[in-house]
């Protein structure tokens, strides 16, 4: 609510820094490697397909979120990104046309940079894993 407040109201106060209420690990900062640019021509009907199918079967859309849909490899990495993450980096305005998203890596960690921002996401299966034997 602070940062809403912040951003429609010239007058507000700057919101107070909440990096220490993350409750997950943050991504490096340093450390990242370069795997593949993929033009936002590429990303945009990935991004329009998924958009329609979700609207098509609403009861899926946490599973067609997660649903890879880019494969991109080089630098010594096969990564796969899904449509949660494709998504995100073009409904947050990161990506402007004609442009590229860059795809990079560092230990379990996948960074979507565009122009305008970045987005991140763990690679699939390398969280926590829970086996009874």
């Amino acid at each position: 609510a602070e940062l809403v407040r912040w951003v429609d109201d010239d007058a507000a106060a700057v919101p107070v820094p909440r990096d220490g209420d993350w409750r997950w690990a943050i991504p490096p900062s340093s450390g990242w490697r370069r795997v593949d640019t993929v033009p936002d021509a590429d990303i945009r009907p990935l991004v329009r397909s998924g958009a329609l199918k979700i609207k098509e079967l609403p009861d899926a859309g946490d599973s067609l979120l997660n649903s890879v849909v880019l494969h991109v490899a080089g630098a010594g990495h096969d990564l796969e990104v899904n449509l949660r993450t494709v998504s995100a980096v073009t409904r947050l305005g990161f990506l402007p046309r004609d442009s590229y998203v860059a795809v990079d890596v560092v230990g379990r960690w996948i960074r979507l940079a565009a122009a305008y921002g970045s987005v991140f996401a763990e690679q699939a299966g390398s969280g926590l894993t829970i086996s009874l034997r």
